[in-house]
Parts: structure tokens; C-alpha cells; sequence
């Protein structure tokens, strides 16, 4: 019986042949990923205050649309749904650009009856879907969207309250009135920024050791 024999010729081309497969298939993967991301989040202000608070929360399963149109004709040029998921987040996969095109994403539906009413300024939000205005990321952040609730929270009165600038209480200086407001606020736009930090942490695995070697939430 013969016996079978690898010469050097026949181990270069088996790994000529596996080093092209692998090039064809990277060149297959990289066809099929689409060439930007639109991420935005659906709220629903609980409190009717027109901005989000520390009790507003976000919606599953609401619908979005991505729709572009030509900034010269206003022809619509490309549509695409989205739905949100537990967290209020939609994802929408687009593989081409849009240079000139404006493109907006804007509510479709709430899932939620008590909290289907359009926040007027927060009906859409515009994206620019190009690379040729300095950004290389192919994710591209929405402002958020947003549903006032129905009947807003009991707790929203004295939340709302701390936002006050009435000078109806007169029971310190100008000067202490002042400061107790600024901490209020700053208070305020902390939980905020730790929440959209929070977000951003637990969807970018890169950026999880800033968070356990530094303690940027704590």
C-alpha cells in the first residue's frame, strides 16, 4: 500500500487555500454589517414635566421610524420600523448613507395606554447619516423620545417642586435660596448623567474595567 506523503508544496497550498477562505469570509462578513447603527431610547414622563426626571421610565415595545428624505425634492428616499426593547431602547440597521438626505426617527406607537400622549418637541429626533461630517462611528445616538403619562406619579408634585424658581419662600437669604437650588439641581444632574453613564457602561464590554478599576458609578 503507498503511502501518502506531504511535500513543503502540498503544505503551502492547503494554507494558501485556508488563508483565502478566511479573507473571503471576513470579506463576507464585513459586506453583510450594515454601515450605521441608529440607537435612541422611548421615555415616558411620568411626572408631565416636558424633560426626563429621576422617575421617568422607559418603554418596551414602542414603535419607531426611520424615515429620509431628500433635502431638495422632499422625496421620501428610505423608511425603516423599529421597535424598542426592555430597556426603551431601538436599534435600526441601515446599510447605505444619505448624504443628502435629512433623516429622522419619530414615534409610531405606544405600547402603553396610560402613556400614549406625543410630547410636543419630542415627537422626533434628527440623525445624520453621512461619514463626511468628522464622525467615524457607525453608531449614531438619537435624542430621546417621549409619551406623557396619563396621570402623573404622586410623587412627581414635590419632585417638581424642588425645581421651582418662584420667590414665593422668603424664608432665608437670597444667597442660601440660591445655593439650596443649586444643589438640587446639581443632585439632580447626577443621578442623570449616572444613569446615561450606567447605560453606557453595560452596553460597551470595553469600558466595564472603568467601572471596576476606578469606581466611576460609585
Amino acid at each position: 500500500m503507498a503511502s501518502l506523503r506531504i511535500t513543503p508544496a502540498t503544505t503551502a497550498a492547503v494554507l494558501f487555500c485556508a488563508a483565502l477562505f478566511s479573507v473571503a469570509a471576513d470579506t463576507a462578513v464585513a459586506t453583510n454589517a450594515p454601515d450605521y447603527v441608529i440607537q435612541g431610547r422611548v421615555y415616558c414622563d411620568t411626572c408631565r414635566a416636558g424633560f426626563e426626571t429621576n422617575v421617568t421610565e422607559y418603554i418596551k415595545g414602542a414603535k419607531v421610524r426611520l424615515e429620509c428624505k431628500h433635502y431638495g425634492t422632499g422625496d421620501v428616499e428610505r423608511t425603516i420600523d423599529g421597535v424598542t426593547d426592555e430597556t426603551g431602547t431601538y436599534k435600526i440597521e441601515l446599510k447605505d448613507s444619505h448624504e443628502e438626505d435629512i433623516c429622522q426617527v419619530f414615534l409610531v406607537q405606544s405600547p402603553r395606554k396610560d402613556c400614549a400622549e406625543v410630547q410636543p418637541g419630542r415627537d422626533r429626533a434628527g440623525v445624520l447619516l453621512t461619514r463626511n461630517v468628522g464622525i467615524c462611528d457607525s453608531v449614531r445616538f438619537a435624542n430621546p423620545l417621549g409619551y406623557f403619562k396619563d396621570v402623573p406619579l404622586p410623587v412627581c408634585s414635590a419632585l417638581l417642586k424642588q425645581f421651582d424658581l418662584n420667590d414665593d419662600d422668603q424664608s432665608g437669604s437670597p444667597v442660601e435660596t440660591l445655593i439650596a437650588r443649586l444643589q438640587v439641581y446639581t443632585l439632580w444632574m447626577w443621578e442623570l448623567a449616572s444613569k446615561a453613564i450606567q447605560d453606557l457602561v453595560e452596553r460597551v464590554p470595553r469600558l466595564c474595567w472603568l467601572r471596576e478599576q476606578h469606581g466611576l458609578l460609585h
